[in-house]
């Protein structure tokens, strides 16, 4: 085996070696940077629930509640509000889902799964 040949191997073993490691790096960057986007864009959702939640309380709900000492309206209640309206979102950004979790709901799509 001349000098040449054992050269061009290690420096092809030195480039796979090298690849290999680039290719690990690249990976796991690009799976974190995946996973800080899916959280960044669940907060912002999570964050929107609360708004939404937050404008029934207070803007919507007083209006209402001379009506609601005739009839029930399920839109003054603010998990209902948050719940309806990322549930239309969902339709434009599939993947994500809310919901008011509980262990005794009224409304059964509230009931916690087990994880929950």
């Amino acid at each position: 085996m001349s000098l040449r040949l054992k050269f061009n191997l290690v420096l092809a073993g030195v480039l796979l070696v090298a690849a290999a490691v680039t290719g690990m790096y690249i990976h796991r960057f690009l799976q974190n940077s995946a996973i800080e986007e899916v959280k960044h864009n669940s907060q912002i959702m999570m964050h929107a629930a609360l708004a939404i939640r937050d404008y029934t309380t207070e803007l919507v709900k007083p209006h209402l509640d001379v009506t609601l000492l005739e009839k029930f309206l399920p839109q003054t209640v603010p998990a209902y509000a948050a719940t309806e309206t990322l549930q239309r979102m969902q339709k434009r950004f599939p993947g994500y889902e809310y919901k008011e979790a509980v262990l005794n709901p009224t409304n059964l799509r509230d009931r916690a799964n087990d994880w929950q």
